[in-house]
């Protein structure tokens, strides 16, 4: 049995202007957005694109306070800037 589920991306590392991973969700049966894992290291390229696309969220992050990894192996947490996942 193969299961499947949509992420979205819900927040950067990095900066807004140049994102370096992202940090992805997906949403619950009830309609909360879960914390779904990370993606690897992204191009500068890829990442200038992205920018392109992303926008400060208008309210409170589910995820607000939450600590994640500044990097493989690492453990510090860094100041993530959350971004609205609705397209600009």
């Amino acid at each position: 049995m193969q299961v499947t589920i949509e992420a979205i991306t819900d927040a950067v590392t990095g900066s807004l202007a140049s994102p370096r991973t992202v940090l992805l969700g997906a949403t619950t049966l009830r309609g909360r957005l879960q914390y779904t894992g990370r993606g690897t290291t992204l191009s500068q390229a890829f990442g200038y694109a992205l920018a392109d696309v992303l926008a400060l969220p208008t309210g409170a992050h589910p995820w607000e306070g939450w600590k994640f990894s500044a990097g493989w192996g690492h453990s510090t947490s860094p100041k993530l800037p959350w971004w609205n996942p609705r397209w600009r």
